[in-house]
């Protein structure tokens, strides 16, 4: 088997983007009393991650939720933003870089969040519940991918080749 080291890049985007299956759920009021968004009101959903199974999922780490909104017209803000989450859920960021962080319940129209456990097994699915606020009538899509690295140790297994043997005879 004969592997290109400078394609190891490009293999981990392809990866994340058909292996790492990211899902939203419709957001819902968090009121009890309402069942329909309205403005000033706040919304719930959770955004989750499944990493692919056996045989072709592989273990990652630094996992990074790169959550956005924007409204149908593609402007951002005007109908809803995102709420930062607690600190509880996890870590909050400006940036891919998670250099800038982000106040909990302050809004946004995008953000990066980092989970306490930042790595997906194989197989392994990972939750994050956040909220936003409703600004205006209107419609918004909420989107969402994440930015992980592979974990070398599960890409490339420290492995032993195949023991040989040869007898002797000693007289």
């Amino acid at each position: 088997m004969s592997i290109v080291l400078h394609d190891i890049p490009a293999a981990v985007r392809e990866y994340l983007d058909d292996l790492v299956i990211v899902k939203i759920t419709a957001v819902v009021p968090t009121d009890p009393d309402q069942n329909v968004l309205t403005t000033d009101q706040v919304g719930a959903f959770t955004v989750s991650a499944f990493n692919g199974g056996v045989p072709n999922g592989v273990r990652v780490i630094n996992v990074l939720y790169h959550v956005a909104i924007a409204d149908a017209a593609g402007t951002k803000g005007v109908v809803a933003k995102l709420l930062v989450p607690d600190l509880a859920v996890g870590e909050t960021f400006a940036d891919q870089e998670a250099t800038r962080p982000l106040k909990p319940g302050t809004r946004h129209t995008d953000y990066f969040v980092r989970l306490p456990d930042t790595d997906l097994g194989q197989g392994d699915t990972s939750e994050l519940p956040l909220t936003l606020i409703c600004l205006d009538d209107g419609d918004a899509k909420i989107s969402c991918h994440v930015h992980a690295d592979v974990d070398r140790d599960a890409l490339f297994p420290n492995s032993e080749s195949h023991s040989t043997g040869q007898g002797l005879t000693v007289l």
